[in-house]
């Protein structure tokens, strides 16, 4: 299965400018930079923000933002100054690449999107939620340390019954052929909750579980 790509240009600096818009919102896709890390549990985050970044029409391409440490991405949908980022730490140090965005756009934990992988739900099921714990997810445990713990996420479930491995082991397992089949519901799924965000008058994500398997 071949994933859409958007040509990535990268430099040594990027400039940004601040719009004058009334909000601005952050999303997090979490996952671990190289070719050989595609298709693993822990980078079901990376994959899901290029789905929505690649087809929405207000996006610029993925640029490599040095001082970030990351690909960024930048978008305008209605009064809403939006910023995607893909953090290249490795996902135990994502928080240092969230810090450096959200100091730099003045960005409050608030109106940040975590989308991540939660080896503790079966694959089939998205659950949203605002603060808590980490719950043992490295990367989410980098960016409360950075960040606090009051910003709003979306775990996907990626749970598989049938490998009884260790979980730092697991996470960087492929998904089967038959889970990337169902891939493009699951990215369907999750632009709509992304767009719910979006243009909720809320500053936060409301508590939901969804199942995108029946």
């Amino acid at each position: 299965m071949a994933w859409l790509q958007k040509k990535i240009e990268t430099s040594k600096v990027t400039n940004y400018y601040s719009l004058n818009l009334t909000y601005k919102l952050l999303l997090i896709g979490l996952g671990n930079p190289g070719k050989k890390f595609d298709y693993t549990l822990h980078n079901i985050g990376f994959h899901v923000l290029d789905e929505f970044i690649n087809n929405s029409d207000n996006f610029s391409s993925w640029k490599l933002n040095n001082n970030f440490k990351s690909y960024v991405s930048e978008g305008i949908i209605g009064e809403k100054k939006i910023i995607a980022a893909k953090p290249q730490t490795f996902m135990n140090n994502s928080g240092f690449s969230v810090k450096q965005i959200i100091d730099f756009y003045k960005i409050t934990p608030k109106q940040i999107v975590v989308i991540y992988d939660d080896i503790d739900l079966e694959f089939g099921l998205i659950r949203t939620q605002f603060g808590g714990s980490s719950a043992g997810h490295n990367g989410i445990n980098s960016i409360i340390d950075q960040v606090g713990e009051d910003f709003n996420r979306i775990r996907i479930g990626t749970s598989t019954k049938t490998i009884n491995k260790p979980a730092k082991e697991l996470v960087l397992k492929k998904f089967s052929k038959n889970q990337q089949k169902n891939f493009p519901i699951l990215f369907k799924e999750i632009n709509a909750l992304i767009n719910e965000f979006i243009f909720s008058s809320q500053p936060t994500i409301s508590p939901e579980t969804r199942k995108f398997i029946n």
